[in-house]
């Protein structure tokens, strides 16, 4: 690792675990995989890879966990999942960074007993923002992802904060240069980073023929209803049906041979 941009003073580097410096890479090497940038998502990625005894390269040009921080007091905080779903599309992926943020919200509220404190919730997907400044107190199982707008409901009655939900303009950094960016859009910029990232370890996951992860339930949720081994994100009749049909529809044709 090269020491070309320095940690930036702040909570976080003072209060980190003894940094330790790492030499240039040069040369050639063998590995399984090659795991390109050490932030949350990298570190992770080639933890698990190298648990399950691969040989693992990582590499980073800068510091390893460098991450957005709190521009007043320092200290940072990020993060990136995915998930294996047939219900899976970019606008559940917005709603489940909303979701996430809602969790983060009560947590602070339980952990630090805050109270009546200010909060922005932004999201560069108008439609997921749309429909959080609703606030709905009932969620239709014919709604998308319902079981998120669900767990997001949970979340706010329970968090000691009422969110400004706003919309951020996203992909502003191909029109406008770092410096001309607002706070918010710098954030939106990583988050699109980080996403991409987490695609990178399912699909390192998947060549790595890793077995699949146990089916994971939202934060509050502790029963989900599952058809053929998938679960229901939305209404349950309409997949009863369509699995009820295709189990028909077996049944017909092998009687027909």
């Amino acid at each position: 690792m090269v020491d070309s941009q320095p940690h930036p003073d702040s909570y976080y580097f003072a209060s980190a675990n003894r940094q330790t410096d790492y030499p240039e890479f040069s040369g050639t090497e063998n590995c399984d995989v090659c795991v390109i940038g050490g932030g949350v998502t990298g570190l992770s990625s080639a933890l698990h890879l190298s648990e399950r005894g691969y040989r693992v390269i990582l590499l980073e040009g800068n510091q390893i966990g460098w991450v957005v921080e709190c521009t007043k007091c320092g200290k940072r905080m990020e993060g990136s999942f995915y998930e294996e779903s047939d219900s899976a599309n970019s606008y559940r992926a917005e709603q489940l960074g909303v979701c996430v943020v809602h969790q983060l919200m009560f947590a602070l509220s339980l952990f630090y007993s805050i109270s009546n404190w200010e909060t922005k919730s932004s999201c560069d997907n108008y439609g997921a923002i749309k429909i959080s400044r609703r606030r709905l107190t009932r969620i239709k199982p014919s709604m998308k992802c319902a079981d998120v707008l669900r767990n997001i409901r949970t979340a706010r009655k329970k968090m000691t904060t009422r969110p400004d939900y706003y919309h951020v303009f996203g992909h502003m950094d191909d029109w406008l240069s770092e410096d001309q960016l607002s706070f918010e859009q710098k954030l939106n910029k990583r988050c699109d980073v980080l996403a991409k990232a987490a695609v990178d370890v399912w699909i390192a996951r998947k060549l790595a023929r890793t077995p699949p992860r146990l089916r994971q339930l939202l934060p509050f949720e502790s029963v989900a209803v599952l058809v053929n081994g998938k679960k229901i994100t939305g209404d349950i009749a309409e997949n009863v049906r369509f699995a009820r049909g295709m189990e028909q529809a077996r049944n017909f044709l092998v009687k027909e041979k």
